[in-house]
């Protein structure tokens, strides 16, 4: 453990590599390859909970917490705290019209995201992979709209 943190320490000090603190967990990225934005989307589709709430939200956005809590089979309060998390990271966006509260993707994350988990974590997109094909295309054809 002493060696790996020598050298990570090393490598951020010489701004060859960038690292992300994430409640227990730290994140490293190469320093030219992901911008602030992308690194904190990657470190929260490294942790299961808040991926699966993502891929949740992307296959049916406009999602309740309820609902989400039912699509990745964890009590209403996880789901709670991490959307807490997603929103105050601008990953997710929060719609409140009267009492009802929906969830969904924020923006161009969407895309951005699908294009990390085919990239970055093939195991979750074999296992997602006829959902988010789906989602992909989908949002590849409305960003072809938009240029």
């Amino acid at each position: 453990m002493g060696d790996v943190q020598y050298h990570t320490q090393r490598l951020e000090r010489d701004r060859r590599i960038n690292s992300l603190r994430r409640g227990l967990y730290r994140f490293f990225y190469a320093a030219t390859l992901f911008g602030d934005k992308q690194r904190e989307v990657l470190s929260v589709l490294t942790l299961e909970t808040p991926r699966e709430l993502l891929l949740s939200m992307m296959e049916k956005p406009d999602s309740g917490q309820d609902e989400l809590a039912r699509a990745v089979a964890v009590t209403q309060p996880t789901v709670s705290w991490h959307l807490k998390r997603l929103v105050d990271l601008g990953i997710v966006a929060r719609r409140q019209t009267g009492r009802n509260v929906t969830y969904s993707v924020a923006g161009e994350d969407a895309a951005e995201i699908a294009t990390f988990i085919k990239s970055y974590h093939p195991t979750v997109w074999e296992r997602w992979s006829s959902r988010l094909a789906d989602i992909f295309i989908a949002y590849s054809e409305g960003a072809g709209d938009k240029k």
